[in-house]
């Protein structure tokens, strides 16, 4: 009798673990699906504002990209919810190992963790978005970048941040943080969404270190401080704004729980505007810096 109830709550609990097993299953599905849907429709919207955008920036002057004098590029990549330009540009990014603490997990460090990112298992997993091609011939980076989109200019930003994560140690101060790793995917921002939704099952982590122009800008090129927000304001709505495209950022997140995105919040902090009476620039209500 004892054996017969045993083999009942054995079965019982097969039938259970087999139905979890089952659901956990349909909700993978259920979920890669929707960032499937999600990739598909992004795309037409990254393909329609940046329509918009190129036909506005013929008829009003609009620069196809910004550089300021820190070699930072923003690049025009369409039209907000207020039909005014959108650039997203690469932001300054210097991180030591040693701030962070990174170094205390790798092969004799202090943790005793002796972790590089040089699993099998990791190829591929690890993926960056940028602002354009990287030197894939670098010494410290050769073999081990996959660039899954068409950039055609190399830009130092992208390479500089892609040796942040992942270079070998060819010169050892310049080891990156999964140094180990055997490959990392990569992508420029252009419809970084409909990208992003597409990866987001194959991946661990990404980094996106780039933004959207806000606030007050000194543009270099010019001379001049420019402010960024809409005509008759004193504060640029994009900052804390819960945006269409942030509430993407939270599906593609939701959806693919074993995904983390790691994304910049910006290097506003000096960007402290013109002196009190100064000449300035803004948008109008056309959509021109005046």
């Amino acid at each position: 009798m004892k054996t017969q109830k045993n083999r009942l709550f054995i079965l019982v609990a097969f039938l259970l673990l087999s139905n979890s097993v089952l659901f956990a299953q349909k909700q993978t599905i259920a979920q890669t699906r929707e960032l499937e849907k999600i990739s598909t429709d992004q795309r037409i919207v990254e393909t329609q504002r940046f329509e918009k955008a190129m036909g506005l920036a013929a008829q009003k002057g609009w620069r196809l990209s910004i550089t300021d004098d820190k070699g930072n590029v923003a690049r025009l990549v369409g039209v907000d919810e207020l039909g005014f330009p959108m650039y997203v540009g690469t932001q300054s990014n210097v991180v030591a190992a040693s701030t962070i603490g990174t170094n205390k997990l790798w092969t004799g460090g202090s943790s005793g963790l002796n972790l590089d990112g040089s699993s099998a298992l990791l190829t591929n997993k690890l993926a960056l978005w940028d602002g354009g091609l990287i030197n894939k011939s670098h010494v410290e980076l050769i073999g081990r970048i996959t660039q899954k989109d068409n950039p055609t200019t190399e830009d130092n930003h992208a390479t500089h941040v892609t040796g942040t994560l992942a270079a070998s140690g060819v010169n050892s101060v310049a080891k990156g943080m999964a140094h180990g790793i055997k490959g990392i995917i990569a992508y420029d921002f252009n419809n970084h969404i409909t990208e992003i939704s597409s990866e987001a099952t194959n991946l661990l982590v990404s980094n996106h270190s780039y933004g959207s122009i806000a606030g007050w800008r000194f543009n270099s090129a010019q001379n001049r401080w420019e402010f960024w927000g809409a005509p008759g304001t004193t504060e640029d709505w994009k900052f804390g704004t819960y945006s269409s495209e942030t509430q993407m950022w939270d599906s593609i997140a939701n959806l693919a729980p074993n995904y983390l995105i790691v994304k910049s919040a910006g290097n506003n902090r000096n960007e402290s505007g013109p002196a009190i009476g100064t000449t300035y620039w803004r948008f109008d209500e056309s959509n021109q810096m005046v």
